[in-house]
Parts: structure tokens; sequence; C-alpha cells
């Protein structure tokens, strides 16, 4: 993760105050992201996120916590969007059909 971003000091300096470093161990990243993620779900976006629920926003809380512990919930597809929001720097997902999706 990250090895392959240029030296731009606006984004070290975005990722250093999320809390992210080039230096940390992979899986302290992971675990910094989902605590990110969650925020990010529980925060001012929070209205984005509850449509890709496809029950009920009932349990909105819930299917979001478990992105702390497991990648299995409803919210899963939005993740994406989730990640964009948080990095603020375009992602590219390449899924294994030809089709390419960029987020900027």
């Amino acid at each position: 993760m990250f090895t392959s971003i240029a030296e731009n000091s606006d984004i070290k300096s975005h990722l250093n105050s999320i809390g992210l470093s080039r230096d940390m161990p992979e899986n302290k990243k992971i675990i910094v992201l989902r605590r990110l993620i969650v925020e990010e779900f529980f925060g001012q976006n929070r209205h984005v996120y509850e449509p890709f629920l496809v029950t009920s926003t009932d349990f909105y809380e819930k299917e979001a916590q478990k992105f702390l512990e497991f990648y299995n919930s409803e919210l899963g597809n939005c993740v994406p969007l989730a990640m964009f929001n948080i990095l603020q720097m375009p992602i590219v997902i390449s899924p294994p059909w030809k089709i390419t999706l960029l987020l900027t």
C-alpha cells in the first residue's frame, strides 16, 4: 500500500493527518483504514451510504460496525466511495471483468 504514491507533500501530509504512513506495517494500515471507513459511514456523508443497504436502514449502525472486524456487510458496495472520500485522491478499481472504474 502507498508504495507508488509520489513524494507529494500534500498527499503525505493528508495521509499522516488521517493516521497513515508508508512505514506502517500492512496489518496496522488495514486496522486504520477499517476504523476510518466506519468513521466515514457514521460521519457527515452518512446519508450517501445509507441507500446502499438492501434490506432496511434500521440496521445501518450494525452493518457499519461490521467493518471493524470483517468485510462482509451490505455496505461493502460503498467501500470504494468511502475510501475515495477518506483518502481524497483518485482510486482505480480493476475488477476481473474488462470494465475499469476510476473515482475522481
